[in-house]
């Protein structure tokens, strides 16, 4: 997947999602808004991505379920790289029930699926304000 955009440090936005429509959209939407994007199909292409790209990285969205490696576990991975790291859990579940799978962990923002465009960009824009 890798790299789409090169933007300033901090205003590139990894999206982690198994769904590539979910990606898809996801990305299109993050362009249009004026963000860079990289993309991963999964918990351990996110890893690679992130390691890879952290210092632009201004936060993530990620997918609560996903193959190989799931959200929960992908957060922490990547908040152990750096405890910095703003993440915005995307998920079908309800906020409450994923608020608890992800307990102990910093997440900036919750985005219920699915979630309209001007949610997705008050999101984003609230996590890098943090």
């Amino acid at each position: 997947m890798g790299e789409e955009a090169v933007a300033s440090p901090g205003r590139t936005v990894l999206v982690v999602d198994d769904d590539p429509a979910v990606r898809l959209v996801t990305v299109r939407a993050l362009t249009l808004f004026g963000f860079a994007t990289l993309q991963a199909a999964d918990g351990m292409e996110g890893l690679e991505v992130f390691r890879a790209n952290r210092a632009q990285i201004g936060c993530v969205l990620v997918d609560l379920t996903m193959p190989r490696l799931d959200g929960p576990a992908t957060v922490k991975e990547m908040q152990q790289i750096d405890p910095n790291t703003r993440v915005i859990l995307m998920t079908g579940y309800a906020e409450d029930d994923a608020r608890e799978r992800f307990e102990g962990l910093q997440v900036a923002a919750y985005l219920e699926k699915p979630f309209d465009l001007p949610r997705l960009r008050a999101a984003i824009e609230s996590a890098l304000d943090s």
